[in-house]
């Protein structure tokens, strides 16, 4: 069955409350935090259990992702970016930094179906609503499929570039510049959609 697409009215006021409540958090209101976390958890816990696949690694990272949640609260600009985009970034960042410190990574060659993962229902209804979901798949689908493969790489399973130049037999300028400009296309097209 599909999922209902939200109305504007409620993905308006779905960032309202994230807005009100990182403002709080920002004021260190433990009550802001609470809510934040009952709000948000089990999004940011899809993503990184997608991204690190064992629960209790993925536990032990949500817990360090809201505790950077709180202690940068009063750096979230509104301007940058959307409060959900902010706190994926930061779980993601969260677990790419978890699996590198750990080596428990082994690099391969398989490029990541973004298709897939961004129109997996479980994804988009654990992580980001229907809507934003849709407009970020029809964004990646405007890129040239290098930078695709590129971005998708070192952004979904958290490959170096320098590692992205060895397995796509690529100089790394060029691969530097597939993410570059494919990142610049990416924020075009999503400050367009929104």
């Amino acid at each position: 069955m599909p999922i209902p697409k939200k109305t504007s009215k409620e993905k308006t006021d779905k960032e309202k409350l994230l807005l009100s409540l990182l403002a709080e958090c920002a004021l260190k209101k433990e009550t802001a935090l609470d809510q934040l976390y009952s709000t948000m958890s089990s999004h940011l816990f899809a993503l990184i259990i997608r991204i690190v696949t064992r629960r209790d690694w993925a536990e032990e990272i949500l817990q360090e992702t809201f505790i950077k949640i709180w202690t940068n609260a009063d750096r979230y600009n509104r301007g940058k970016g959307h409060p959900v985009t902010w706190m994926v970034s930061i779980a993601r960042n969260r677990s790419i930094d978890w699996l590198r410190a750990s080596e428990r990574r082994e690099l391969s060659g398989d490029v990541l179906d973004i298709e897939n993962t961004l129109s997996d229902t479980d994804i988009e209804n654990e992580l980001l609503d229907q809507q934003v979901a849709n407009e970020i798949i029809a964004c990646l689908d405007e890129l040239d499929s290098k930078q695709k493969d590129a971005i998708a790489m070192a952004y979904y399973q958290g490959y170096t570039h320098k590692e992205l130049a060895i397995v796509l037999k690529t100089p790394l300028g060029t691969v530097k510049s597939w993410i570059r400009r494919g990142l610049e296309q990416l924020k075009r097209c999503l400050s367009n959609e929104t």
